[in-house]
Formats: C-alpha cells, structure tokens, sequence
C-alpha cells in the first residue's frame, strides 16, 4: 500500500470501511461539459523535433484512433485475454494497451515485472494467454522470440510501432500463424496513424525488406511531400 502525504485539506476515502456510505450515494449519470475538443491527455516527445515538447492530445483524436483500429486488433466474438500491458505509461503506445480491450469488453493483463525480464520471467505472460495482441517496438522483438517459439498461442496479433521495421525482425516467426501490424504515427497524430499487416502463416520471402507503414486509418488523411514540401503524384517516392 502507498501512504499519502498528511495534509489537513487531504480527503480520504476507505473503499472498505466506508463501503456502506458509498453504496448510499445517488447512482444516476454524471453530467459533465466534457467536449471532443477538450484535453484527454498530455503525453511528452522529442521525436519530431528532437526537443523535448508536451504535445496536447484531444478526446476527438483518441476516440478516432481507438474505434478505427478497433477491429483490426480485436477479435471479439473469440475468447482470450485483450492484452499484455507491460510498456511504459509515458509512451504512448500504452494508449492502446489500456483502452482498445476495455473498450471491447476484454481483460488486460499488467506485467509484475520490469524492464525486459517480462519476457522471460513473467508467469503471467503465458498464464493468460492467448491474447488479441501484443504492442511492441521493432527492439523487443528479439526478447519475445523465444516465447513465442516456444508458445502453442501466445498472441494473435504483434503490433509494431515506435521505430522502422524491417523483415529481419520477425524473421524467426516466418513459421508461426501470426500477424504482425506496422503501425505507424507521429504523437502528435495520437499514436498510430497509418498500418500495415503482414500475415507470416505462409513465410515472408515475398517481402521486401523494408515494411511499409501502409494506409490511413479512418478519418484520417496522409499527404505525401517531395524535397520542396509539395504534393507528389501517384507512385512517386
């Protein structure tokens, strides 16, 4: 348990001693002004800049994100966990982590260890799955082959974002029935805003080495610009 600092204009409530209390409340609606314009949260990045910048991301622009890709990460009419949570809550990859399973009605699993040890030496990492899908960088690919080498069904889908993919790193799953989604987006974009799938059931020696980060996602438009900050035609680099 974490205790709070002792402040006399602190108030604190015990769900467990206070239970009949609570239970007493009014349980209508809350009403609340909130507005899709309004802040959902603010998330820190130097990517785009390399300076260190809070960037301001609206409800407007989660809500797209989440109900767009929705159906390309979770299987609801099958059984299984939603997720394996064990990225940082200041990268906003965790984004899709903690909302896309509970808006689709499924459990999320919290990793109980730290850093790369999830992988090896989390129980539940396998006691729960099979999970919709996992999100991971291009980096933790090399740490989780193992497990899923070894795994009947750990995860259908792997989504992939934060740094360019390549074949080379999910190479070693060429045998397993997965699919692996590039996800791609600035965070000024609210974490992804174009993907790719790849489905590696059949091998990978179709593709290329470099993946590309593929379409829009819904309600959202992609513009791509030449060496003068133009429009370029169809096709052209």
């Amino acid at each position: 348990s974490v205790l709070l600092p002792q402040q006399d204009d602190l108030l604190v409530i015990n769900i467990n001693t206070e239970k009949d209390r609570i239970d007493a409340q009014q349980t209508q609606k809350v009403k609340t002004k909130l507005l899709p314009a309004n802040l959902a949260y603010v998330i820190y990045t130097s990517g785009s800049t390399g300076w260190p910048k809070g960037v301001m991301i609206e409800h407007s622009g989660l809500v797209n994100y989440i109900f767009s890709i929705k159906s390309n990460y979770i299987d609801e009419n099958l059984n299984g966990s939603g997720t394996f949570i064990h990225l940082s809550y200041a990268f906003d990859a965790s984004i899709t982590a903690i909302f896309l399973p509970l808006v689709s009605g499924k459990i999320i699993i919290l990793s109980s260890q730290d850093l790369l040890s999830i992988f090896e030496e989390d129980i539940n990492l396998q006691k729960y799955a099979t999970y919709d899908f996992i999100k991971l960088t291009p980096s933790h690919l090399k740490f989780i082959e193992q497990t899923i080498n070894h795994s009947e069904r750990l995860s259908r889908r792997i989504i992939i974002g934060g740094e360019a993919l390549r074949v080379e790193h999910f190479k070693h799953f060429a045998n397993k029935s997965i699919t692996v989604i590039n996800e791609y987006g600035p965070t000024e974009s609210t974490v992804g805003c174009t993907m790719y799938s790849v489905v590696i059931d059949n091998g990978i020696s179709h593709l290329q080495d470099t993946i590309p980060i593929g379409r829009p996602i819904a309600n959202t438009q992609i513009y791509i610009l030449g060496p003068d900050q133009g429009l370029v035609p169809v096709g052209v680099t």
